[in-house]
């Protein structure tokens, strides 16, 4: 049985987050304060996207454009991998359209469901990654991470 839109959708209301249904994309976005995290537009926030993708069969969240990639692609990329390694179910993955970074948590489904415990410990993942990402921006970038903000 494949996980909809809709069911990913209860789940979030039944676990007491507020979250917006993009039916046009097939999408749900949710927001998250973060401490140390500044998204492109400067905010510390992350607005994630989630998915239920291959049919339903996965269940896929985003943090799209999470980071600048910059003029050195593949060393900003390996830092924020290495910064990421720790942090269970995510990973960075660039983003050629854009040519920003971007957080990635995936889970198969097959044939079962996703529980709201699941659906949770993967929306925390994304946003822990995108704080421990951040440090390294900060680090690595001559404008402690203002170049992230350039990206959008």
């Amino acid at each position: 049985m494949a996980m909809t839109l809709g069911e990913l959708a209860e789940q979030l209301t039944t676990g007491g987050l507020r979250h917006h249904v993009d039916a046009e994309e097939q999408a749900i976005r949710v927001v998250f304060v973060t401490r140390c995290y500044v998204n492109p537009r400067g905010e510390r926030l992350a607005i994630l996207r989630l998915e239920a993708t291959d049919g339903g069969n996965s269940f896929r969240v985003t943090l799209p454009r999470a980071f600048a990639a910059g003029s050195a692609v593949a060393s900003t990329c390996l830092a924020l991998c290495e910064a990421v390694a720790d942090v269970p179910l995510a990973r960075v993955e660039p983003d050629a359209t854009t040519g920003t970074l971007q957080l990635v948590a995936e889970l198969p489904l097959e044939d079962g469901s996703v529980t709201p415990r699941q659906v949770f410990a993967v929306l925390d993942a994304i946003v822990e990654a995108a704080e421990a990402g951040q440090s390294v921006i900060a680090a690595i970038s001559p404008s402690g991470g203002g170049e992230a903000r350039e990206a959008a």
